[in-house]
């Protein structure tokens, strides 16, 4: 499966310059958050193919995006995979999509009750450690650090560190792949192998335009 992963900031190659035979062997779009609906729209529209979200901090909880999944309500399953979401970031004023640590934990069990297998975890904020910042607002969380360590998803998708001065995008937890998606990650996941060889198969084929990992 071919996902689309976007966060943040309106890509000018997925809007203004929107090819769509370069976007053709898109799968599914994921957003990780902070940006429009009307954005989400055009990608599901022009893309013909599922759109998955959580919100950020910057979206309301009144932000409406008809047709789409949101992710951090009910688990998806497709092409394989099981995918659980985690909006917002943690609370540093009175802002809606904001959470606490312990909010967080709570959303954490609720989201991962009953599963035995995670693939992809999806939030706008990152684990704790992993893409972060020290300052209150881009603080990751420990609750979704927890989770990773509990589950080992194949990857982490997540937005809300934007990408500046030499950042990393990518970084590791254990054997999971913990990936900015800050304007527009491309990634491959592999089909599933058989149990006990099935996790961490997957690639990552293109990043902000300029910009090009092979893992």
């Amino acid at each position: 499966m071919r996902i689309l992963a976007i966060s943040d900031r309106i890509a000018p190659a997925l809007y203004d310059h929107f090819d769509r035979g370069r976007w053709a062997g898109v799968d599914l779009v994921i957003s990780c958050g902070d940006l429009p609906p009307e954005y989400l729209d055009f990608l599901g529209t022009s893309l013909g193919r599922p759109v998955l979200f959580v919100r950020g901090n910057h979206d309301g909880r009144r932000d409406t995006y008809a047709g789409f999944h949101d992710l951090s309500r009910k688990a998806w399953t497709g092409g394989g995979l099981t995918i659980v979401g985690f909006e917002g970031c943690r609370r540093y004023n009175r802002g809606e999509v904001q959470y606490s640590e312990r909010e967080m934990a709570r959303e954490v069990r609720r989201a991962t009750r009953g599963l035995s297998t995670l693939d992809v975890i999806v939030s706008h904020a990152p684990p704790l450690g992993c893409n972060d910042h020290d300052d209150p607002c881009h603080q990751g969380f420990l609750a979704l650090r927890s989770a990773v360590d509990r589950y080992q998803p194949r990857v982490v998708l997540h937005g809300h560190s934007h990408l500046y001065c030499g950042q990393r995008r990518e970084t590791m937890l254990g054997r999971t792949r913990i990936l900015n998606c800050y304007e527009y990650a491309l990634l491959d996941l592999a089909p599933l192998e058989p149990a006990g060889m099935r996790r961490h198969s997957s690639r990552a084929i293109g990043f902000i335009p300029g910009l090009t990992t092979r893992t």
